[in-house]
């Protein structure tokens, strides 16, 4: 699903969103992709009990996210990271690891940040904690 999709769909329901950013340099990201194509019990998985969000690092259209427009402060840099990543992918110390993945509740609150290639197994244990605490196991 695209971000503009999601804003559309939370409008209908509301679910928890798990948004997966990859960089065009990223030889890791290539790694989790073919992961995430390869494991039919984890894409069913995110695309039936959350909205599941790909995007670029550096996408340079513009991404509508909880009602806040993100750009690309510099889009002919091909290094430049679209804000959306650098107001939610940003640790403590200002760092950045891709593949980025995001975990937010029904309100677009960040619940979790991850950096680096995630195996499924991992990833599914993580929506399954999800799931557990929200109480829609």
């Amino acid at each position: 699903m695209s971000f503009a999709e999601l804003d559309w769909q939370m409008t209908k329901e509301k679910k928890y969103v798990v948004v997966y950013i990859r960089s065009k340099h990223c030889t890791y990201c290539l790694m989790q992709e073919a992961q995430l194509r390869k494991n039919s019990h984890l894409k069913l998985r995110l695309e039936r009990d959350f909205y599941f969000v790909e995007g670029k690092a550096e996408e340079d259209s513009v991404i509508v996210f909880d009602h806040t427009a993100y750009g690309n402060p510099d889009p002919q840099n091909p290094r430049q990271v679209n804000d959306f990543v650098t107001v939610y992918g940003k640790d403590k110390e200002g760092m950045v690891g891709y593949p980025l993945w995001l975990y937010f509740d029904k309100n677009y609150r960040l619940l979790l940040r991850f950096y680096g290639l995630m195996p499924p197994e991992n990833i599914l244990k993580i929506l399954d904690r999800i799931s557990a605490v929200s109480g829609e196991q």
